[in-house]
């Protein structure tokens, strides 16, 4: 695992663990976090987020073996949304914070996560301002990413939005209907594309109360995609209604020959095709 070419050192960190990469992981949650646990080194701090019952429990016996103290989301720090701003007790202090740069009532837990991480192995550890400053400028592309500029762009209506998010699993799938439901402003329409090694109906069955439609397309040049017929269907069977696309555009060009109203467009399902997206997009 990438994650151990470092034989020492200074934190690990564990944040929450979901189902992916079954073909490399296993497909239980339990065998995921046994195979996660492997970051785990002796004498080595290891700031865990809340996980399930099942996962936490493995989690604490590979730490007890090795001796490796884990510093656990509530007993051992903990964060609060104060709606335009959050707060965050490390273990070593606590601190009111402006809210990151990214979007999601998620990226406050990361960004809590990151800080706690930081106070625990920055010496001496950053001023309150600083630590704000840095989370004011993150940028993550290709998550919950609003593409302003670029070709795509062109396609699009006054009033009209393009997102972009590369989350392909079903923890994706629950963040971004998180996400859709406090997006009621405008009509939601998707464009996807999404490898055959992934539960595609579990991505799409959260988001179906909130979408309009959903454009299916095959990932170009990508063997391991799903047709566009093959991810309608899936997609579909959650509730999902859908049509097929050749390409982005065309995609694009479908929902705006569709709906008259400004609406938002979240292009969603795989960081290839959220690689292909950025690349097309300059």
């Amino acid at each position: 695992d990438a994650t151990n070419v470092i034989a020492r050192p200074a934190m690990t960190a564990l944040t929450p663990i979901s189902i992916d990469h079954e073909g490399f992981l296993g497909s239980s949650l339990e065998g995921i976090a046994a195979e996660k646990a492997g970051i785990l080194k002796a004498n080595t701090p290891c700031i865990m987020a809340a996980q399930s019952d099942d996962a936490a429990a493995i989690i604490r016996d590979r730490a007890k073996s090795l001796g490796a103290p884990l510093i656990e989301q509530g007993a051992g720090w903990s964060y609060e949304d104060l709606g335009g701003a959050f707060s965050v007790a490390t273990g070593l202090r606590k601190m009111n914070l402006p809210l990151p740069s990214l979007t999601g009532a998620h990226q406050i837990a990361n960004a809590a996560q990151a800080v706690t991480i930081f106070d625990h192995v920055a010496v001496p550890m950053a001023a309150e301002n600083i630590i704000g400053k840095g989370l004011a400028a993150a940028r993550w592309p290709a998550r919950l990413q609003q593409l302003k500029i670029g070709p795509l762009l062109a396609h699009l209506p006054q009033g009209w939005e393009l997102w972009l998010d590369g989350g392909h699993n079903a923890a994706a799938g629950k963040i971004l209907a998180t996400q859709a439901e406090q997006w009621s402003d405008k009509p939601l329409y998707l464009i996807s594309g999404v490898l055959n090694t992934k539960d595609a109906g579990a991505i799409f069955r959260p988001l179906a109360p909130f979408v309009k439609k959903l454009s299916a397309l095959r990932i170009p040049n990508e063997e391991a995609s799903l047709s566009a017929d093959e991810l309608a269907a899936l997609a579909g069977i959650g509730g999902m209604t859908c049509q097929t696309a050749a390409t982005v555009s065309d995609a694009l060009q479908k929902i705006i020959d569709d709906e008259k109203l400004p609406s938002r467009i979240l292009i969603c399902g795989s960081l290839y095709l959220a690689g292909q997206v950025l690349a097309e997009n300059g």
